[in-house]
């Protein structure tokens, strides 16, 4: 069962943290630990990440599913950069990093097998690491609104991934490693400077929509381009 802290559990962690100083302890992995250590836990984790911008009420921003770390999101809190402890989380499945100034992802994401849902929405992203194709469980990628003109070939390796969001990005073409996105739904490409569909894209038997509005999309029997990182 996946669910929300409570109310009465945030007011209990607030009246132990009004009587003591915030905990400085890092936790890496959080693995089954009973109810009463689990919100300990979840608190020092999420001083640890966000430091003097961690607020009680932040506590509603972690999942839990049978005492695990399930998801966590730090949507819209003008992160720069990511703390190295998120990475220890290696059972997480739901990371939205969503709306902050995030440059770069480090080759560390790769560390979170289990990730089946990564929102790198509206960011300062202008490439990715090749460690993001270590990721084989990931079934929605969200890169909306970023600066990306290309992707690694590393992600065709990502077979179960349903939805991949490229909306408003500087992408002249298709990325080539969407070729091998085997189980891919949904594909949103809103907002690029596309011109074609490449002929791969037949092969796609899963693709249920594409949505290439505010492109230059023309018929074209053209061999598609391939995108070369120029990293």
């Amino acid at each position: 069962m996946l669910f929300r802290l409570t109310n009465p559990r945030l007011e209990e962690l607030a009246r132990r943290q009004r009587n003591s100083e915030k905990p400085k302890i890092k936790t890496g992995r959080l693995v089954a630990l009973g109810s009463e250590e689990i919100q300990e836990q979840e608190y020092k984790f999420l001083c640890d990440t966000l430091g003097d911008k961690m607020n009680i009420d932040e506590l509603t921003r972690v999942y839990i599913r049978q005492n695990w770390i399930y998801g966590l999101n730090l949507h819209g809190y003008s992160l720069q950069s990511i703390r190295p402890n998120i990475y220890e989380l290696e059972e997480l499945q739901v990371l939205d990093l969503s709306y902050n100034q995030l440059k770069k992802i480090p080759g560390e994401i790769g560390r979170l097998r289990q990730l089946r849902t990564l929102n790198l929405e509206s960011n300062c992203l202008s490439y990715l690491p090749e460690s993001i194709g270590l990721l084989l469980n990931l079934e929605t990628l969200n890169l909306a609104n970023n600066q990306l003109g290309w992707l690694q070939t590393s992600l065709n390796g990502l077979e179960r991934l349903k939805i991949l969001n490229l909306t408003g990005n500087r992408f002249d073409c298709i990325p080539v490693c969407v070729d091998g996105m085997k189980s891919l739904e949904e594909l949103y490409l809103w907002g690029n400077n596309i011109q074609q569909l490449p002929e791969y894209m037949r092969g796609l038997g899963n693709l249920k929509r594409i949505y290439v509005e505010r492109n230059v999309i023309v018929p074209s029997q053209m061999r598609p381009k391939v995108i070369t990182s120029p990293y």
